[in-house]
């Protein structure tokens, strides 16, 4: 991991489809997490690809997967937490899933709360 300590942890599945984002774009793209105001219950997070350096720190770098960046804010937020990637009838996504500073969370999935 070159000295780069893991903020974020990766389920089986994500760990599976970051391994395939990355032999699809190599370094050239990373998978953004962005925590911002908004959503049910007063924050919500999404995943884009990016630029993989763009002023973003990496979150979660594992061999031959797309590294997870994100900036300070979001870090702060979210750290402990676990990437899952789940397939569904409706949609196929990255999702956080243990976040350890959550006091609630909305059904959604995407909005969460802190304590």
């Amino acid at each position: 991991m070159n000295g780069v300590s893991r903020m974020l942890l990766a389920t089986k599945s994500a760990i599976i489809k970051l391994q395939e984002l990355y032999f699809k774009h190599g370094n050239k793209k990373a998978l953004q997490l962005k925590v911002t105001s908004g959503g049910c219950s007063g924050f919500q997070y999404n995943f884009s690809l990016a630029n993989p350096y763009n002023n973003l720190r990496i979150v979660s770098e594992l061999p031959n997967c797309m590294p997870v960046v994100a900036d300070d804010d979001s870090i702060m937020l979210v750290s402990g937490a676990k990437i899952d990637y789940v397939t569904s009838i409706v949609a196929r996504k990255f999702i956080l899933i243990d976040i350890p500073k959550v006091y609630s969370e909305c059904s959604c999935g995407n909005s969460f709360e802190t304590a």
